[in-house]
């Protein structure tokens, strides 16, 4: 079975586009895959959460990730992006459940960080009739934050925290990231 690096961080914080230059890095021993998709992939339906990013059934959409990367890991090291807080049906940041990192059997957390402005940006960008302010961005990213740092200790699971302001360039924090997912997958 293959081990799994939890990439977290809120909407527009440049997940994807970071797992994508990792897997390119790793030339093919690590699958990027993200929670979304998963969810989306077994959920067998196209549904509309994503477009607004307030989510209906969360716990139910965690249950369809867990047994969706049970079938997805057999072989494959794995970068997961995904979250430790999202925007319920009411507009309300909802902690996961500590339960799903526990199934999920993630073996280490990167958690991505940069400025709430950066964020908005691409935000606009990818989807410009979203409804989040710089404001809830910062108050997201916070809880975020104390959450992954939570889970982390909670789990007894290595932890890096990688902020895109505080590194020199772009392939700094990479760099950061490779050491870290090395020391966890090649274990």
């Amino acid at each position: 079975m293959g081990k799994v690096v939890f990439v977290g961080g809120i909407h527009g914080v440049g997940k994807t586009t970071f797992c994508n230059k990792l897997t390119e890095i790793y030339n093919g021993s690590l699958k990027h895959l993200s929670a979304s998709e998963i969810i989306k992939k077994y959920k067998n339906y196209a549904f509309k959460e994503f477009e607004h990013k307030k989510v209906k059934d969360i716990d139910i959409n965690q249950k369809l990730l867990i047994e969706g990367l049970k079938k997805e890991r057999e072989k494959d090291n794995i970068l997961l992006d995904g979250h430790f807080v999202l925007l319920d049906e009411k507009g309300n940041i909802k902690r996961i459940g500590i339960e799903t990192y526990m199934a999920l059997q993630v073996n280490g957390i990167i958690l991505l960080l940069d400025k709430p402005k950066e964020i908005i940006k691409r935000l606009n960008i990818r989807a410009p009739n979203h409804s989040f302010t710089i404001n809830l961005l910062e108050t997201m990213q916070d809880e975020e934050l104390s959450w992954a740092k939570e889970v982390a200790k909670i789990l007894k699971l290595p932890f890096k925290e990688i902020n895109f302001n505080q590194c020199n360039t772009y392939e700094d924090c990479l760099k950061e990231s490779i050491n870290f997912i090395s020391a966890y997958i090649n274990d």
